[in-house]
């Protein structure tokens, strides 16, 4: 069995070059494409997106997620937000990457628990605002289909559908919609217990988690030294023939210990997660 792995490379340096270059030499193929030269990727001219795809080309290093922020206002904001989405996918498909990233709308109040399809169908909607995150689902679906590219829903506390029930009903009516799984970043905004709250719901539509960890009351953490329980987690997904990324996603913004820079952080992350491979007895990054 493999792993299939692959890292933020703004968590490595700021030039992409210099990242993908470390990459290689750690045997890594998967990139996930979030900021390059400190500017948002999905905002970025088309000739500096020509100048990043001829650094993946040159490594050989497969995109494998576009990570945006498309999505992430208010839902009367979200109509606006689909030229900006058009044209993440044209990056998309220009860079031969398969999955984005997308927000679904922010909320200022936690969503309650949804126990049934019709509280989330248009028809049914008990407020505009969710008329208009459905909208926009309805939308950006069809977009996908076009330019053959995967949704990815990321779970936060500020997002329309924050609750593990409301996600999973969501889900199963948009089929083209699947998830991101960041559980470090719930145990950082919720303080819930990401495993049992999330993951065991939603783990089937789950195509790509975040490898970081996170310690209530004290920092970032590499993996398996957070509340994130990701031994568990890690182990459970691939004995559920889990066949998506695992993408490390090192600092959280920080660093670790006396690894100050972003590429040594970079290493311990991953020398972290090695580890955890070992003490799960699963096999080693191939």
């Amino acid at each position: 069995m493999s792993i299939k792995l692959a890292v933020y490379t703004d968590e490595i340096f700021d030039d992409p070059d210099k990242a993908c270059e470390l990459l290689v030499s750690k045997k890594i193929t998967g990139v996930c494409l979030r900021r390059g030269w400190c500017r948002d990727i999905y905002d970025m001219p088309d000739n500096a997106i020509s100048i990043l795809g001829d650094i993946l080309s040159k490594h050989s290093l497969l995109p494998v997620l576009l990570h945006t922020e498309i999505g992430c206002v208010d839902p009367s904001q979200l109509v606006a937000e689909e030229p900006k989405l058009v044209r993440a996918l044209q990056i998309c498909k220009y860079l031969k990457c398969k999955s984005i990233r997308i927000g679904l709308g922010t909320s200022s109040k936690p969503t309650a628990e949804i126990s049934s399809i019709s509280q989330i169908t248009p028809k049914f909607s008990p407020s505009l605002d969710s008329e208009l995150v459905q909208k926009w689902l309805t939308a950006a679906s069809g977009l996908s289909i076009s330019y053959d590219v995967q949704l990815l829903f990321e779970p936060e506390t500020n997002s329309y559908y924050n609750q593990a029930a409301a996600i999973a009903i969501l889900l199963n009516r948009f089929r083209r919609l699947n998830l991101l799984f960041d559980p470090a970043m719930l145990v950082v905004r919720t303080k819930a217990n990401p495993f049992v709250k999330f993951w065991s719901l939603l783990k089937s539509r789950t195509t790509f988690i975040d490898i970081h960890d996170f310690k209530t009351g004290d920092a970032a953490k590499p993996a398996g030294f957070g509340d994130a329980q990701l031994d568990v987690l890690v182990a459970d997904a691939l004995m559920s023939n889990f066949s998506g990324w695992f993408c490390l996603e090192p600092g959280l913004g920080r660093r670790y210990g006396d690894a100050t820079t972003k590429d040594k952080t970079f290493l311990r992350a991953l020398d972290a997660f090695e580890a955890l491979l070992q003490r799960i007895q699963l096999p080693k990054i191939l």
